[in-house]
């Protein structure tokens, strides 16, 4: 029973982890595409690491380390 509740705990953690990186990536001025241009791996990839369907702990490294997002021409 408690190995149980301990892997429901872990999934949660990382469900919430995803949810906190998803958000830092918006918050800096990221989309998926131009997070996964900068990172080196297709935009549905990114995106199904960050959706929890595929594990990848480089790729969520190197995303939660994106600095800023360059300002884009035309965007105000």
């Amino acid at each position: 029973m408690l190995a149980v509740l301990k892997q429901m705990s872990d999934c949660l953690s990382v469900i919430v982890n995803l949810y906190k990186l998803k958000a830092t990536l918006k918050a800096k001025g990221w989309t998926h595409e131009t997070a996964a241009r900068r990172v080196g791996v297709h935009r549905v990839y990114l995106t199904t690491v960050l959706n929890g369907h595929r594990q990848s702990r480089r790729l969520l490294a190197a995303v939660s380390t994106l600095p800023l997002a360059p300002k884009t021409k035309g965007v105000k």
